[in-house]
């Protein structure tokens, strides 16, 4: 996957939803619940979302937890701040990831499996 246009984040009661758009039509559409990441009408375990689109390393709530601004890997290597924290995570050849959570925008960035994931809250 693919997408530096604009997305909008849904929180739900059941989950979190992300729609992303491009040139004003939607290109993209996730839901992520409690066990499973669902990319239009194919639905897989966040396990399997990582293995196909991320990291098979990553464990399966990475996704959920950057959609909502909580701290990735159990919170290692966090530094907590006035203004929201960072982590700086590495695993030799295998990830090597900066997370800021910082008021209210999140940058999840995997310079090993070239990952990044920009969110900024509005309003």
């Amino acid at each position: 996957m693919k997408y530096a246009d604009q997305g909008f984040v849904y929180h739900e009661k059941n989950g979190v939803r992300l729609e992303i758009y491009s040139s004003g039509q939607a290109v993209m559409r996730l839901e992520v619940r409690p066990g499973e990441v669902c990319a239009d009408v194919l639905c897989m375990s966040g396990k399997e979302f990582n293995l196909r689109y991320l990291s098979p390393a990553y464990p399966e709530s990475l996704l959920a937890d950057i959609l909502n601004f909580r701290p990735v890997f159990g919170g290692v290597g966090m530094d907590k701040s006035d203004y929201g924290f960072t982590q700086k995570i590495e695993k030799e050849n295998i990830y090597s990831i900066d997370y800021s959570v910082l008021d209210g925008s999140v940058v999840f960035r995997d310079t090993i499996n070239r990952i990044l994931i920009k969110i900024r809250k509005q309003g």
